[in-house]
C-alpha cells in the first residue's frame, strides 16, 4: 500500500486591459479591470498492488477556486449588468488506474478521471448570465509503455477527453465566453534514449481532433484546438555540472474558425541552453529560436477592416513570435 497526500496553494494577481492605441499611444481603454484569483487544492492518492502483474491505484483532489474582479470602467451608480464582483466554486475530482504488468519491462495501463477548467473570472462574476467558475472535465486513457532494453523507454497512449464547456476569446471585447461542451480524442507517442550516462535523446507527439459535441460534424471544429505537436530535441548533462541541449518545437496547422473556412499556420522552432551548476549555484546560457524563424505566437481569426477595403474581412490576426533571442538565468538552490 501507498497512500501520498498533498496540497497546493496559489495566488494570482492580474491586471487585465484592452485598450486602442496608435504607435504605443494608448488613445482608449475598452477593458480595465484588477482581478486577483486564488486557488487551493488537496489530494489523495491510494496504490495497491494486489500481485506481481497487476496494481490499482484510487484517489481524489479536492479544489476551491475564489475570483474577485474590480472592473475600474464600471460605473458604481448604474443600475443593471455588473462587470465585478466576487464568486467561489469548489469541485472534487475522483481519479482510478488499473495497470497490468505481465513483464517487468513492459506496462499496460487504463486511467480514468475527472478534472477541471477554470473560466474567465471576468465572465464568472458578472450580474448577467455568468459562466461556471471551475468546469469539470473527464478524461479517458488506454496505453502502454515499454523499456525493452535498460536505455530505451517508449510509451504510447489513446485518450479522449469530455469538457463540459469550452472557452471561446473575443478579441472585440477583449474577454472570453462559454460555448458548447466539446470532445478531443487522439493519440500520443513519446520515447527517450540515454547514450552512457549524460547524454541522451527525447521525442514526443500528440495527434488530435477536437469537436463541439452539438455538432461533431460540420462546422463543429474547436477553434485553434491543435491537430498536430511534437517536441524533440537531444542533450547532455556531464557529472561535473555542465549541461546543455538542442531542442525543436512544432504545432502543425490547425482550423481557425468551427466551419474551418480559416487556417492557422503552422510552425517549427528551435531551442539551445548550455550552462554549468557548480553546488546550489547553476549559470545557463538560452538561445531561442536559434535558426531566427518567422512564426506566430498568437493567432485567432476576426473581422477587421482597412482604410481602402470596402466591407469587414474576416482573416488570420496574428502576434509574431520573438526572434533569435539570448537569454542568461542564475539560478541558486536551497
Amino acid at each position: 500500500f501507498e497512500t501520498p497526500v498533498g496540497a497546493q496553494a496559489r495566488l494570482d494577481a492580474i491586471d487585465n486591459a484592452l485598450s486602442h492605441d496608435r504607435q504605443r499611444e494608448r488613445l482608449s481603454t475598452s477593458v480595465d479591470a484588477h482581478i486577483n484569483q486564488t486557488a487551493i487544492g488537496l489530494f489523495l492518492d491510494e496504490s495497491v498492488r494486489l500481485t506481481k502483474w497487476l496494481t490499482v491505484r484510487g484517489g481524489v483532489r479536492l479544489d476551491r477556486a475564489d475570483a474577485s474582479v474590480e472592473d475600474r470602467l464600471d460605473d458604481p451608480s448604474a443600475l443593471g449588468n455588473r462587470d465585478g464582483g466576487s464568486k467561489g466554486a469548489t469541485l472534487a475530482s475522483p481519479k482510478g488506474s488499473v495497470i497490468l504488468s505481465p513483464l517487468k519491462w513492459l506496462n499496460f495501463f487504463v486511467n480514468v478521471g475527472r478534472g477541471f477548467h477554470s473560466n474567465d473570472a471576468r465572465g464568472a462574476v458578472r450580474s448577467v448570465d455568468p459562466a461556471t467558475l471551475l468546469v469539470p472535465a473527464t478524461g479517458y486513457e488506454v496505453g502502454v509503455r515499454a523499456a525493452p532494453w535498460k536505455p530505451l523507454t517508449l510509451t504510447a497512449v489513446a485518450y479522449r477527453l469530455d469538457l463540459d464547456s469550452e472557452q471561446i476569446y473575443v478579441g472585440d471585447a477583449g474577454t472570453t465566453e462559454p460555448s458548447d461542451p466539446s470532445t478531443r480524442m487522439g493519440i500520443e507517442l513519446a520515447g527517450r534514449l540515454y547514450f552512457g550516462h549524460w547524454l541522451f535523446a527525447d521525442a514526443a507527439a500528440t495527434f488530435n481532433r477536437a469537436v463541439h459535441r452539438p455538432n461533431s460534424g460540420n462546422a463543429g471544429a474547436v477553434a485553434l484546438a491543435p491537430t498536430r505537436t511534437i517536441t524533440a530535441g537531444v542533450g547532455f548533462r556531464a557529472p561535473f555540472g555542465t549541461f546543455g541541449s538542442i531542442r525543436m518545437r512544432h504545432i502543425g496547422p490547425r482550423p481557425a474558425t468551427q466551419d474551418e473556412r480559416i487556417t492557422a499556420e503552422g510552425w517549427t522552432v528551435f531551442d539551445a541552453r548550455l550552462g554549468h551548476r557548480h553546488g546550489p549555484v547553476e549559470l545557463a546560457l538560452d538561445v531561442q529560436n536559434l535558426f531566427n524563424s518567422e512564426w506566430r505566437e498568437v493567432q485567432f481569426a476576426t473581422e477587421s477592416r482597412l482604410q481602402n477595403e470596402a466591407a469587414p474581412v474576416e482573416e488570420i490576426h496574428f502576434a509574431p513570435g520573438w526572434p533569435f533571442t539570448f537569454r542568461a538565468t542564475l539560478t541558486a538552490y536551497f
